[in-house]
């Protein structure tokens, strides 16, 4: 992905008034591959905000930022400082780290009160006349320098100022959730030259993405098709099995699409890569 991608969204979006306009299959299809769906959601939105709210010009204001969809302090201070060199703080995971080390700070870092303190350095160490090159310098330092996993502290250049005691005990946060297991079991139709796929619905985690249909159970036979992946907080085995195998019949919400218009629809990845296998299985 990296900057193909972004060149490619920009080319397809190259301003607040074409995404504000896109359909939302054509969000999801240019944001397909990415995940977090919902943050294409929220750049269209905030899109549609700067047309209709700001006349189509975005926002150079603080608080006029965060008032946008999906926009948060980090995102805010982001683009004042990146964007419009305006003197604003701002406190990513990087910088997080390099002020807990800084400081010898021991409260989580993730709690209200550590994220109250991490940006209250943040906005009190700012250098209000280089924001862009102090915010830039600060991230990158705990990406480069101030490791998650061995820190190179002998190479740092405010080692004299640091009053760790051992850096990588640092900092310290919310124990992570437990990671849940999820069986998908979908069944894989052709008829002709089409396959049958089914629209995620409404408040569904992929809301408006394309999978192949799901059934409750998987047979006691072998699928056709197996694979496993990651999505926040899950492992998912995925299983695929032939349309005479579950006997499944068609619902409302599936829906015949030809092979040749596929690579139109936004999928999820990993349906993606199992769509185009079972093409091939199927010497299509």
């Amino acid at each position: 992905l990296g900057k193909g991608f972004y060149d490619s969204f920009l080319r397809r979006f190259p301003d607040v008034q074409s995404i504000s306009k896109a359909s939302e299959q054509e969000i999801l299809k240019a944001w397909e591959g990415l995940g977090y769906y919902r943050r294409v959601r929220n750049l269209q939105k905030t899109a549609q905000a700067v047309v209709t709210e700001h006349g189509g010009v975005f926002p150079q204001d603080h608080t006029a930022l965060l008032a946008l969809p999906g926009v948060g302090p980090y995102t805010a201070g982001a683009v004042c400082s990146f964007a419009f060199h305006s003197a604003q703080a701002l406190v990513d995971a990087n910088v997080a780290r390099v002020f807990s080390r800084l400081f010898n700070y021991h409260e989580l870092v993730d709690s209200g009160k550590g994220i109250k303190q991490l940006w209250q350095w943040a906005g009190d160490l700012l250098d209000r006349d280089q924001p862009a090159a102090y915010n830039s310098a600060l991230m990158e330092l705990g990406q480069k320098v101030c490791k998650n996993k061995n820190p190179q502290c002998m190479l740092c250049p405010v080692r004299q100022y640091c009053t760790t005691e051992v850096a990588e005990s640092l900092p310290k946060k919310k124990l992570k959730r437990p990671t849940e297991l999820v069986t998908e079991v979908c069944v894989w139709r052709m008829k002709g030259r089409k396959v049958l796929m089914r629209q995620e619905a409404p408040e569904a985690r992929r809301e408006g993405m394309w999978v192949l249909p799901k059934i409750l159970s998987a047979p006691a036979s072998e699928p056709m098709y197996q694979a496993n992946y990651a999505i926040t907080h899950h492992k998912v085995s995925l299983s695929i099995y032939q349309e005479e195998v579950v006997g499944y019949r068609k619902q409302q919400q599936d829906h015949w699409v030809a092979v040749e218009e596929l690579e139109d629809y936004p999928m999820p990845s990993p349906y993606r890569k199992a769509v185009n296998a079972l093409l091939r299985m199927n010497e299509v």
